[in-house]
């Protein structure tokens, strides 16, 4: 018998033959992502119009049936190993979900479901929406850069204070939904909240805010609902953080700025890739519309190219 050149050496004694190289697995194109949590998806309505979207694009819908956050994110995880574009139905707070559990190289899209939708506006959906969804079918995804607090956990926007502490009264109360909601949450986090003296940390600089009402750190400048709080745009190579203080003038001028939908200019403001932010007493803190707890020392920096995003 002729030996096969390019066959490998039999092995040696007590040596285990080798493992064979593992086949390239087979990606398919889109799969719809949907929270079953998320506030729009209860409704028929919604879930018709969830599945019109799917047709269109001939993709699957995953999570539905999951029934539970980490069941979610072990979906999200497998099908970015399997799908070349997932997009995620849902609200703010499931978009960074999904951010925080791909495991494969998936470009992420997104189809606001929640109840704020801040991505939605930063990535310009209102009245745009049937050109976003033909970019989802292609697969244009561009690196985008993404934040990562306390070496951790990735978001697009954060804040500390006030509005972190309206996120957890909002959560808490039993009636209500969307903006009346909030503003019953609001008006109850302003009794609680305690402003904190804190630092702005970049490298060796300090910039210090008295008495802060709210810090917002954004890698997008849009609250929920449309409002504008920060300067910048999601594609920008920095972040952006904004701190007010508890002057009854310059919040008037941030909510005026926010309604109008203009970059604010009141404030303590910062842009740069990497600070820490130390309070004096404990403050709230919440991620893209979701809890993240209370402390007194917040890092953050940005991760270059941290997603493909669907723009």
């Amino acid at each position: 018998m002729m030996n096969d050149a390019c066959a490998p050496p039999a092995p040696g004694r007590g040596e285990r033959p080798a493992r064979p190289a593992p086949a390239a697995r087979w990606r398919r194109g889109v799969a719809v992502v949907a929270n079953p949590a998320a506030g729009r998806l209860r409704g028929g309505r919604s879930r018709g119009r969830l599945d019109a979207v799917a047709r269109r694009l001939g993709a699957p819908v995953l999570g539905l049936d999951c029934a539970s956050a980490p069941e979610f994110r072990r979906c999200v995880g497998e099908a970015s190993r399997e799908f070349d574009v997932l997009l995620v139905a849902g609200g703010d707070g499931t978009f960074t979900d999904a951010l925080n559990s791909e495991r494969g190289p998936a470009a992420l899209g997104y189809l606001p479901f929640g109840t704020g939708n801040a991505l939605a506006w930063a990535l310009g959906l209102p009245g745009a929406r049937e050109g976003y969804l033909e970019r989802v079918r292609r697969g244009a995804g561009r690196p985008v850069g993404v934040m990562r607090v306390d070496g951790v956990r990735k978001a697009f926007f954060a804040s500390i204070g006030i509005d972190a502490l309206t996120v957890r009264k909002y959560n808490e109360a039993r009636l209500g939904h969307g903006l009346g909601r909030y503003a019953l949450a609001f008006a109850a986090a302003l009794a609680e909240h305690d402003p904190a003296d804190l630092e702005i940390r970049v490298g060796g600089a300090v910039r210090r805010v008295p008495r802060a009402l709210a810090t917002i750190v954004s890698k997008h400048p849009f609250y929920g609902y449309g409002l504008r709080v920060n300067r910048g745009a999601i594609t920008d190579p920095c972040l952006h953080v904004r701190a007010y203080n508890r002057s009854r003038l310059a919040s008037l001028k941030a909510l005026a700025a926010a309604a109008l939908r203009v970059a604010p200019t009141t404030g303590v403001f910062h842009r740069g890739t990497a600070f820490t932010i130390v309070c004096d007493r404990d403050q709230a803190l919440q991620l893209d519309g979701e809890w993240g707890g209370t402390g007194r020392e917040f890092q953050f920096e940005l991760l270059p190219e941290g997603v493909r995003l669907i723009l």
